[in-house]
């Protein structure tokens, strides 16, 4: 496809043409600016009266067509809008309810409220009965004890693949199509979080073969497991266990534990066996850490070929790592430091961020990025090329979802660059992140004005139901 002028551009009507795009990171970002407002016009119009909620919003404000960004501003969902359900749902097995939730966020809610699930005994069935569908509800990991769930279909999982798969070609010049190499996953075989999905398809796009994919445990993540821990442990914080209760739950999980340390001491050593390849490994940064700790415990370091591509994101998750992780873990694998990629992915959105060799991450074309005021109500992106630096919440819009609002408002500040980057790409970069919730005057995230407003569409829709 020859897309190098504006005026090829032009014909683009979805976004995910631009996948297609020979160096999509390249083009002028006025052109970009211009094929985004005109996607999401487009997006909008279809969708407007398919997403439940997405109408009821944009009935409520008067929003027949978008304008300009300021209309989008104020149609974005949170965290809190795909978590809206009431909790009684999944403590009390109501799969039916939950399907009429999803549908008031997705535009296949017809084909949802069909969905026998009278046989469904757990969140996990729920899950892979709609994956027999042609869903791929992603959830957060729900720290709170209540994860969200992002209604995608299994065609926005492939997209999601093939944008991260973009990144890493023109970030990193890992090309998907002719760069093989042997795959590390510091993480489960299969499940349903954002993460556990993804790493399967980027390790068939990049593996030479399944056997040269290795995965840190070999089985599946069960979020109804996540949950009970979770639930328990607040349950034993209000003191509303029993001593017997408290004993078993404290057992099981010391086995488990114990299980999962014999695993993760298994897969250090499975990596270990790929000494001196080119490979690629993918997975939180707290684990990409671990592994590293683990293995320069027992006296390695060095162990990769200093081509090789060490894929990291997701946090800290709570965990103490030192000032210079990232330093450690260089020197481990056997890479240099801006080998070791930090990504900035999330549950909500289907593509990551091109991370250059100036550690800058660069917004996709498929994604509009909204700066905005600390509660998420003003839109503070200033003009493109006059040198401007931005800080504020991060929200976007992005253009690949298409059965879900792509339209989102997170619980990150970040700082962003509106000028040219010193790699010479065009387009917003970020530059710093912070979670708002480690600041010392954190905002209650779930009190942002979208997130109350977006969960009473909500509620509005399943009374209907």
């Amino acid at each position: 496809m020859n897309m190098n002028t504006q005026e090829d551009t032009r014909q683009i009507i979805d976004a995910s043409a631009l996948l297609e795009h020979p160096d999509p990171f390249h083009i002028p970002y006025k052109t970009v600016q211009t094929l985004q407002l005109k996607l999401l016009q487009h997006r909008f119009a279809q969708n407007r009266n398919r997403i439940p909620v997405l109408q009821r919003a944009a009935d409520r404000k008067g929003i027949q067509a978008i304008d300009g960004l300021q209309d989008a501003v104020a149609l974005l969902f949170s965290h809190a809008t795909y978590k809206s359900y009431p909790e009684s749902f999944l403590d009390t097995g109501q799969w039916a309810r939950m399907n009429q939730w999803v549908a008031t966020l997705s535009t296949r809610g017809d084909e949802l409220r069909q969905i026998d699930v009278s046989r469904v005994s757990s969140l996990d069935d729920w899950l892979t009965r709609l994956d027999q569908h042609g869903f791929a509800l992603c959830h957060s990991s729900g720290t709170s004890g209540k994860p969200s769930f992002i209604p995608k279909s299994a065609g926005e999982q492939t997209l999601m693949c093939l944008a991260c798969c973009l990144a890493f070609k023109f970030g990193q010049g890992a090309d998907h199509q002719v760069d093989k190499m042997p795959v590390m996953a510091v993480t489960f075989r299969s499940g349903w979080n954002t993460i556990i999905r993804l790493f399967p398809e980027i390790a068939r796009a990049y593996t030479i073969s399944p056997t040269t994919t290795e995965y840190a445990f070999d089985e599946a993540q069960s979020p109804s497991a996540m949950r009970y821990e979770l639930k328990m442990k607040r349950l034993i914080a209000e003191g509303r266990v029993t001593p017997g209760e408290l004993a078993a739950f404290e057992q099981a999980r010391k086995e488990r534990q114990a299980a999962l340390a014999i695993a993760f001491q298994d897969f250090v050593q499975r990596t270990q066996a790929y000494r001196g390849q080119r490979v690629m490994l993918l997975g939180h940064t707290a684990t990409a850490f671990q592994l590293a700790a683990k293995g320069q415990a027992m006296g390695e370091e060095g162990i990769f070929a200093p081509d090789s591509l060490i894929l990291h994101g997701g946090g800290k998750k709570g965990a103490t790592l030192p000032e210079n992780y990232e330093e450690l873990m260089a020197h481990y694998y056997g890479v240099p430091r801006q080998n070791v990629v930090d990504l900035y992915g999330m549950t909500e959105r289907n593509s990551i961020p091109l991370v250059c060799e100036y550690g800058r991450k660069h917004c996709s074309p498929w994604e509009i990025p909204l700066i905005l005021d600390r509660e998420g109500q003003y839109l503070l992106n200033t003009e493109f090329g006059n040198g401007g630096v931005v800080t504020g919440r991060y929200a976007f819009v992005d253009l690949l979802a298409s059965t879900y609002w792509g339209g989102f408002t997170t619980g990150d500040r970040v700082k962003v660059s509106f000028d040219r980057c010193p790699c010479g790409r065009e387009g917003p970069q970020i530059l710093e992140i912070t979670r708002y919730k480690d600041l010392p005057d954190a905002p209650d995230e779930d009190k942002l004005s979208c997130a109350a407003e977006m969960a009473s569409y909500v509620f509005a829709e399943l009374a209907a139901s």
